[in-house]
């Protein structure tokens, strides 16, 4: 079916559809004419645009509720390719030419070729430079987003994008990847991952942001446990900030812990007993698709008075699951100031 789309400035946009090209054109005389409305803000889809046509179920991307935007220039998976993802090779090949020579059978110039052989290697990568001697060396690309972490198990496990049947990958913390088998919500690992299989870890935008594969890792992943904890311990040392045994101590030096500790438990003491007194946002920064504050926190301790700067990586993003949390930094013990 034809489509005919147009914006009026007086009576609004408006679309119809219609199966015969001379009702399309009555339509946009009429509108022209009548209607006021310019040329130039009349779209006009013919019937072959209907083979674009893109269902609901495939566009919305249902784990986080979001429309999912692929990028244009996606590996095709069945494809082989140079690690660098490039498809295009210098090689070699014997033909067999038709040609012109002069009376002293001299080449003069060259008419056409009629027969060829298969080319040969070696093949070298027209975009990295890359060498292979044979293409069954060649790679497969694998483009995935980011699941859930399981930090208990030292795994983050990734799903693939823009298929109804997706599939799901495990990535565990020493660098293999393995296949998955979601039975039961175990995302238990199944087997590793074949070497020439590369996987492109992409966020919601399409961005590729990790590269790598069980054979090499051109941009490799850090899960995001490991990757908030690194941050928090540069933050620490950048900043000189106590640790969590020095806060612990400062928190058990008031004459009222002792007494506490007698009928209650220690860790009621340090973590159940804290007021915050005032929130300061210090800087952000996002990993993957997921957002993050720092944090300093004014903290006055209810029973002792005891204050103290708590300095923290608090998550903003709330579809990353428990395990990809934030993480406190350290502290600023002020009555040691």
């Amino acid at each position: 079916m034809w489509t005919v789309c147009w914006k009026s400035k007086e009576n609004g946009d408006g679309w119809d559809r219609f199966t015969d090209r001379d009702d399309v054109i009555n339509l946009t005389n009429t509108l022209v004419r009548e209607g006021g409305v310019e040329e130039s803000d009349i779209l006009i889809f013919p019937p072959e645009a209907d083979i674009l046509k893109i269902p609901y179920d495939n566009l919305e991307d249902r784990h986080n509720s979001l429309p999912l935007k692929e990028s244009k220039d996606e590996p095709d998976q069945n494809k082989k390719r140079c690690k660098c993802s490039h498809d295009r090779f210098s090689a070699h090949q014997r033909c067999y030419h038709n040609i012109i020579v002069d009376s002293d059978n001299s080449f003069v110039d060259n008419v056409d070729i009629y027969d060829s052989e298969k080319p040969y290697g070696p093949y070298s990568c027209e975009k990295c430079g890359a060498e292979y001697d044979d293409l069954d060396n060649l790679y497969r690309f694998i483009r995935v987003r980011f699941h859930h972490e399981d930090s208990g198990f030292c795994k983050t496990t990734f799903k693939t994008i823009g298929k109804k049947q997706q599939r799901y990958y495990n990535r565990h913390d020493d660098g293999g990847w393995y296949t998955v088998y979601p039975t039961g919500g175990y995302w238990e690992s199944d087997t590793p991952v074949k070497k020439e299989i590369i996987f492109q870890i992409v966020n919601k935008k399409g961005d590729v942001l990790f590269t790598e594969s069980n054979s090499f890792r051109e941009r490799p992943f850090t899960s995001v446990n490991i990757f908030i904890g690194n941050t928090a311990k540069a933050y620490a040392k950048e900043h000189n900030l106590a640790d969590h045994e020095q806060w612990k101590q400062y928190m058990s030096s008031c004459p009222e812990y002792e007494e506490f500790i007698k009928k209650d438990y220690r860790e009621n003491w340090l973590y159940s007993k804290r007021e915050v007194i005032e929130t300061k946002i210090l800087d952000s920064f996002t990993y993957l698709d997921f957002k993050y504050n720092i944090a300093e926190v004014k903290v006055k301790h209810k029973i002792s008075g005891l204050e103290y700067l708590s300095y923290e990586i608090q998550l903003l993003s709330d579809d990353c699951g428990d395990m990809c949390g934030g993480d406190i930094c350290g502290y600023k013990l002020l009555s040691n100031e």
